[in-house]
């Protein structure tokens, strides 16, 4: 027996078995480097061959031949010095990786630029981690495979809530997640409404029926029809959805007489005709999958008396107005087109599982949002995660009534507020404009507006003059009548006739096909003209002008009793603003760029303002609004009435909260800033209008935030795996059943369960090292001349807190820095800053504990004795 030990004990220390555990190393070691390539997975390598039990036992064998190999030697002599030195060095070095194997730490750390961390990440050390609302305490639940491949959850050793139990029902290598918004499994979901179905579009002559209707501001506001559908035609359905519930109504610009009206689709097909008129429309819808609306319009081409040419946008601030594309700087065209929809919502779902909500408003507005599956812009938490998670999209439509008729009313009332201001600083106004101020001064008429309003009425019937006052206002014409020609120059009265008389004769000409180089030159007119069409048009009636005007002391005088038709007062004003190039295009063109919602606003708060005060005007014996408030007691129960209602104006002209209330001086200031409107287009009842004024603002809707996961066999680069697991949770009265998906860099939002009290997820170990990084810049190196990125270098602090000591450093792709106790740190990766986040680094975090102690010193012991083998003086004996 003692024989066989012995004989045992001499194996144990022979060459045979270090060639053996050689040998089956090196099969290892080649099987390692060949799944690492076959896999490109370093982690597939670790696992069945690195971290196998078998490497680590043949490090031990290793380290036992090693041993008995050197006390085989025994008793030692002077000569066996350099053999015993150079087996230690090895002793040293394997002792050395089986510490760093068994206690080493790797794991990686992310720093936001700016802020500072000295947590990581162990990606190898998953858990399930549990937090109670109201409470500092966590608990982990490790999860850890047996040795035959079984994984158990461990729950702590002290437990934070005793009441808690949780249980592993199933576990899958690898996953696929899937984020619900507005379109879960079979049915829509918006945060307050009951579930509504989802239809599946499978092409266009697919029917489209809405899901549900809504009533978005408030109870009495016009409902909203939603639709819901999943279909791989995201694009052909957005259009198809425009043309379903959208209708085209053609008016009169001069008289809003009703010419035509029909339904989208229908007039895409045929053309549109009515009396002395036709058109042909066409649509760009320019919705994309990609990038959304880009630029969606409304082209209508047609004659009716003249030619015109209307483009309408369908979002921006410019949407819905009529755009006069043949002849700018000229007022309108002829008609007027406007669009009439069924306000609605529609939420579109991909094969991919991304949801596209789109947004049609009652004027044909649009607008989209994009929802991708599991990359949201935005997400809102309630009470840090234990109220749930929501998708939020905003509909940037009002439910007040802007038509573009009141669109138009809004930006005039946005002109006259601006104007009002400019006026307190005593500016010198143009001739003709002084004319007018003179004339309101007389007949004691609002100047802002009358002027306002003319302009407005004048670029309603177009033309480059007003050729006509039948369709004005009685009040305008009025106005116009009172006008005091005597106090122009007999020159500029002269100016403005032959302009108007020309202007009008020249623009019957053009419609009339025409050409008017040829006849002006029958007329003798001095200067050249090219052949024009109808753009050029307005470039040349401004040269044209300031020509006629220029000539005025040449030109003869104009009988005005031998006209066969007299010249309206309307002419002659419009003649003398287009002198001094005042047109209304021109002072939009300079309008203050407020947001046309605000303006809108302002408008419908600037209305119910009028219509507090004309209530109470007509009741009472004031000759005007700022007198009736000025002659209110402050005690009296109509003034604190009327201070109440007063109260929905705060936000949209003060910037404060509703609930302040407005003092006399500025109430007084508001009348004077606003009143009276240029134009007002519509009224209705000043209880609707404050519901409408009081909701307003864009409207937020939510969906809860919930996740799908389907079950997957593992991959071959085990690094991109996402397990999941599912767990049983239980605390005494309730249980939930919880799947979760494995989040490797806490980046994550946990799950409420049992009922909002706690939240959960499937997480990596966070551990805590001596050293706090600091991350002050992050910047990504080019190359030269080029955009390219060719390495990432970040400035770091490290703050070591065993010792107080702090340095700075720079890590980049080949620059690691190493501590004195064993910590490395080097740069992986880094995310560059975009509109919501700031840059990012993620350094990884390696730890040898047995580095500065073993490994290192064992391999100066390994050189010394190599050295001493081959050079020591017993070599020669």
């Amino acid at each position: 027996m003692k024989k066989l030990i012995k004989t045992f004990y001499r194996f144990l220390g022979s060459i045979q078995f270090a060639v053996t555990l050689i040998a089956i190393s090196a099969c290892f070691i080649v099987a390692g480097t060949w799944i690492e390539s076959l896999t490109d997975s370093h982690r597939s390598a670790a696992q069945f061959v690195y971290q196998n039990p078998v490497f680590k036992f043949l490090l031990i064998a290793f380290f036992i031949n090693i041993l008995v190999s050197a006390l085989n030697r025994w008793p030692f002599k002077w000569k066996h010095i350099p053999f015993l030195i150079t087996h230690v060095g090895l002793l040293m070095i394997i002792a050395g990786v089986f510490i760093k194997n068994m206690y080493g730490v790797q794991g990686s750390l992310e720093i936001v630029e700016g802020s500072g961390s000295h947590s990581f990440f162990s990606l190898d050390n998953p858990i399930v981690h549990l937090e109670k609302k109201d409470s500092p305490l966590t608990e982990n639940y490790a999860l850890r495979s047996s040795p035959l491949g079984n994984l158990t959850l461990h729950a702590p050793e002290s437990k934070a809530f005793p009441e808690i139990s949780v249980e592993l029902l199933s576990y899958a290598p690898h996953s696929v997640e899937k984020a619900h918004t507005w379109i879960d499994q079979s049915q829509g979901r918006i945060a307050g409404l009951k579930p509504f179905p989802i239809y599946l579009w499978e092409g266009k002559d697919s029917p489209l029926p809405y899901s549900s209707q809504v009533k978005l501001h408030h109870p009495r506001s016009f409902p909203w029809r939603i639709y819901a559908f999943r279909t791989p035609y995201v694009e052909e359905l957005a259009k198809e959805l425009f043309l379903h519930m959208t209708e085209v109504a053609i008016s009169d610009t001069t008289n809003d007489q009703l010419l035509c009206h029909m339904p989208l689709k229908t007039a895409l097909e045929i053309p549109m005709t009515w009396k002395n008129g036709k058109a042909t429309l066409s649509l760009d819808f320019n919705f994309s999958t990609l990038a959304g609306f880009q630029n969606p319009h409304i082209l209508l081409e047609g004659k009716h008396n003249k030619n015109f040419k209307i483009k309408t946008q369908l979002t921006g601030d410019q949407a819905i107005f009529n755009q006069n594309e043949l002849v700018t700087q000229m007022g309108k065209a002829p008609v007027s087109l406007d669009l009439v929809c069924s306000p609605s919502l529609a939420f579109i779902e991909n094969e991919e599982g991304d949801v596209y909500l789109l947004a049609f408003d009652s004027n044909g507005e649009v607008h989209s949002q994009f929802f991708k599956n599991g990359a949201l812009d935005k997400v809102v938490i309630y009470d840090q995660g234990f109220g749930g998670y929501f998708a939020t999209a905003t509909i940037p439509f009002s439910n007040l009534p802007n038509t573009r008729k009141e669109k138009e009313a809004a930006r005039l009332q946005g002109l006259a507020m601006q104007l009002r201001q400019m006026l307190k600083s005593a500016s010198l106004l143009p001739p003709p404009v002084q004319l007018l101020s003179k004339t309101c001064q007389k007949v004691q008429k609002d100047f802002v507006s009358s002027f306002l309003l003319f302009l407005h009425e004048w670029d309603k019937q177009g033309g480059w003059v007003l050729s006509s006052s039948d369709n004005l206002p009685d009040k305008l014409n009025a106005l116009l009548t009172s006008l005091d020609w005597s106090t122009l120059s007999p020159i500029d009265l002269k100016a403005c006739h032959w302009i108007a008389l020309l202007s009008q004769e020249i623009e019957s000409k053009l419609w009339a096909g025409e050409d008017l180089s040829i006849y002006l030159k029958e007329k003798g007119w001095p200067y050249p003209v090219p052949k024009l069409v109808e753009k050029q048009f307005p470039a040349f009636m401004t040269d044209f002008t300031q020509q006629i005007y220029a000539l005025s002391t040449d030109l003869p005088a104009i009988d005005t009793q031998n006209l066969s038709k007299p010249l309206p007062d309307a002419a002659l004003l419009s003649a003398y603003f287009r002198i001094y190039s005042l047109h209304l295009s021109h002072l939009q063109n300079v309008q203050n760029q407020e947001s046309l919602a605000d303006i809108c606003q302002s408008y419908f708060a600037s209305q119910f303002l009028e219509s507090l005060l004309q209530e109470r005007l007509e009741a009472s014996n004031q000759p005007n609004f700022s007198e009736l408030i000025t002659n209110l007691a402050e005690d009296d129960q109509e003034w604190l009435t009327l201070q109440k209602s007063c109260q929905t104006l705060v936000p949209f002209f003060f910037k404060r909260g509703n609930e302040d209330q407005l003092t006399k001086e500025e109430i007084l200031q508001l009348i004077a800033l606003t009143l009276p409107l240029p134009v007002c287009e519509t009224t209705y009842s000043s209880e609707k209008m404050q519901m409408d004024l009081e909701t307003s603002s864009p409207v937020t809707i939510e969906c809860p935030l919930t996740y799908s996961y389907q079950a997957l066999p593992s991959l071959e680069k085990l690094e991109a795996n996402i397990p999941i697991i599912k767990l049983l949770v239980k605390d005494g009265k309730m249980e939930e059943t919880q799947v979760m998906s494995f989040k490797p860099h806490g980046t994550h939002l946990r799950q409420p369960v049992l009922g909002g009290d706690y939240v959960i997820s499937f997480e990596t170990n966070k551990e805590e090292i001596p050293y706090h990084l600091r991350l002050k810049n992050a910047r990504q190196i080019q190359y030269a001349q080029s955009s390219q990125t060719y390495s990432f270098e970040s400035d770091l602090l490290i703050l070591d807190q065993k010792r107080g000591s702090q340095v700075e450093t720079t890590l980049s792709m080949n620059r690691v820095y190493e501590t004195w106790d064993g910590y490395r740190f080097y740069l992986a990766n880094m995310t560059p800053a975009t509109e919501n986040s700031a840059k990012r680094v993620q350094i990884v975090v390696n730890y040898d504990p047995a580095k500065y102690i073993l490994t290192y010193p064992g391999a100066i012991i390994l050189s010394m004795g190599i050295l001493l083998l081959f050079w020591s003086p017993y070599r020669k004996k």
